[in-house]
């Protein structure tokens, strides 16, 4: 079962126009499996094979001979050495299109990437499957996105093999960490202590949502500040975290400096907090903070699906107002206050109120996005049920063409 990616046309439109496309991201978000699909007539080689990656890494220029243009290359992260030699075989003939590339791992691979095929790729994120993405897939996957399905939607994150095959979520995400763990982290020779980086990552779920105070997550994951930020980072890079930076315009020199902590996926996030089924979810402290996670993870997905950088953050004032989502476009500021809740309330809306006067920013462009089934208006607000988000929310009429003009620009292509 193949289930249909929003990302498809900006994959074709970069392959038309870049003579090397890397598609990075988080393991098993659907990369080998979309770009399969859309290159069909491509030869295919995964370096995740030992015999066929030794060959790569031992010798670049005959296994790029051997396969020929036209080529997919799986996990490419695993063989470095390939991208000086694809920059020659690239500059000699010029072409759109002559390599698609995957990979898992953000962190040393872009350095690569940015080294030697620097204005000659086109770099593109894929995120697990989004709103739009589900509900477009409702009768494949079996789960109908609504208001009475929010549960299952945060628990089960947007892992696509999670909706191919009859398999318990708990023990896919046991799983899918203990691989990251053994894969990703190992290979990046960065954590010396896995039984504490696995409690690290424990207490950074703990604060989904939460401003990142260094000395707290330090002292309860029993490690110093600056092993802490080196894990964080470590965790970006490989697509498990993602900082939320807060949005610091000059009008108003009161607000917070710290980011807030998000995970790219919910259903991960549920795991390591040892949420075991979506029913958990109603009297969990965090579940608020988990909606929160899921919504600002669909404008990022809206977004990367198009080759577009998120320009997302927060606001906070004096620890009395704040906003959960802002977003940039172009001189426009769009606001979003994320609120789990099924009543809409006159309170929800003082932090979009404050930020309107203080901004000078329209009523129009500012909104919530709740757990209500009704659109609604309050104090010349609107209430968004979050059932409603059908991605263009976040994505401008004309995304797809400005995708091929943009996606070059966004060499920092994995954590964003």
């Amino acid at each position: 079962m193949i289930i249909e990616r929003d990302i498809e046309p900006t994959l074709r439109k970069a392959a038309s126009g870049f003579p090397v496309v890397l598609l990075t991201g988080p393991r098993q978000s659907g990369k080998s499996t979309i770009i399969r699909h859309v290159f069909a007539d491509y030869r295919s080689v995964s370096l995740e094979d030992v015999d066929t990656r030794q060959w790569a890494k031992e010798d670049p220029r005959g296994f790029l001979r051997e396969n020929g243009d036209h080529l997919f290359i799986d996990e490419v992260q695993y063989a470095p050495e390939l991208f000086s030699y694809m920059q020659t075989i690239v500059d000699s003939k010029d072409e759109p299109g002559m390599f698609i590339l995957s990979g898992s791992q953000n962190f040393s691979m872009m350095k690569n990437v940015t080294q030697s095929l620097a204005g000659r790729v086109g770099i593109l994120s894929l995120l697990p499957l989004s709103l739009r993405e589900l509900a477009r897939a409702a009768d494949q996957t079996k789960l109908a996105i609504s208001n009475d399905t929010l549960n299952d939607v945060i628990f089960l994150g947007g892992y696509p093999r999670l909706f191919r095959s009859d398999i318990d979520p708990v023990l896919f995400y046991s799983s899918y960490f203990t691989t990251y763990l053994e894969r990703d982290v190992r290979a990046e020779n960065a954590i010396g202590d896995l039984v504490r980086f696995t409690n690290f990552m424990r207490v950074c779920a703990a604060r989904v949502g939460e401003q990142v105070n260094w000395a707290d997550l330090a002292r309860v994951a029993d490690i110093d500040e600056r092993t802490a930020k080196s894990w964080m980072n470590v965790l970006g890079a490989c697509f498990i975290v993602r900082p939320l930076q807060p949005y610091c315009r000059n009008f108003d020199k009161r607000i917070t400096k710290a980011p807030r902590l998000y995970f790219y996926d919910t259903g991960l996030a549920c795991n390591l907090l040892g949420i075991r089924a979506p029913v958990d979810l109603n009297l969990h402290t965090s579940y608020g903070h988990l909606f929160e996670n899921l919504i600002v993870n669909e404008y990022l997905k809206g977004t990367l699906n198009f080759g577009l950088p998120p320009n997302c953050y927060y606001w906070r004032e004096n620890d009395t107002y704040e906003v959960d989502l802002l977003v940039e476009d172009g001189p426009k500021l769009h606001g979003y206050e994320i609120k789990a809740s099924w009543t809409a309330r006159d309170k929800f809306v003082r932090g979009l109120a404050r930020f309107a006067t203080v901004s000078e920013t329209s009523r129009d462009d500012l909104k919530v996005i709740y757990t209500g089934d009704t659109k609604t208006r309050i104090n010349g607000f609107e209430f968004l049920p979050f059932a409603m988000l059908d991605g263009k929310w976040v994505i401008p009429p004309d995304g797809c063409d400005q995708a091929v003009e943009l996606v070059d620009a966004s060499v920092d292509g994995g954590p964003v």
